[in-house]
């Protein structure tokens, strides 16, 4: 029974993660090995949006882990969250792929690894990206939300004059 034992796995991976018990460092440890296991069955060709889910999985672990091993686990994270935008694309899937962007920025606004600069630059891109999806109608907690991100992102950015990037700031916070 391949796909009860994937089940399993993810169900496990979840378990691991969000456990208070024991060492946080060994239960990451284990929900990515739960996460690797159930992907040996759940993969993008046979079951794409499990597959896209797991890496969702993995990219919240790899950020958790990013506190100890930060340019290994930022680096994986990152790696996590592209895979699934394979299968979350726009066209198919809107909402997702808003999703997956907002915690694309929300890391890159709070990453210690990396040029600031860049981080910043990248948390822009990826808001920006969301806001496709995310209108102020459909959308309206969201929308806000990431224009607040945004904002603060405007606010710190390094990139460009700082008296633009303020009116930027203020353009994204009065909407």
């Amino acid at each position: 029974y391949p796909e009860e034992y994937a089940i399993i796995q993810t169900t496990l991976a979840f378990a691991y993660f969000k456990s208070q018990e024991r060492n946080q460092r060994e239960n990451l440890r284990q929900a990515t090995t739960c996460c690797n296991e159930s992907l040996k069955i759940h993969t993008k060709e046979s079951f794409p949006e499990k597959w896209a889910a797991i890496q969702l999985g993995l990219a919240m672990i790899y950020s958790k882990q990013a506190k100890e091993t930060p340019k290994k686990s930022t680096k994986q994270m990152f790696s996590a969250f592209s895979l699934a935008l394979e299968v979350y694309t726009q066209k198919k899937f809107p909402k997702e792929w808003a999703e997956i962007h907002t915690s694309i920025g929300l890391e890159y606004n709070q990453c210690d690894y990396g040029e600031r600069r860049d981080n910043l630059e990248r948390a822009i891109h990826a808001f920006q990206q969301a806001l496709l999806v995310y209108d102020r109608d459909t959308y309206s907690k969201e929308w806000a939300k990431i224009h607040s991100e945004l904002t603060i992102s405007y606010l710190y950015r390094i990139e460009g004059e700082r008296s633009n990037n303020i009116e930027q700031a203020i353009r994204s916070s009065k909407l």
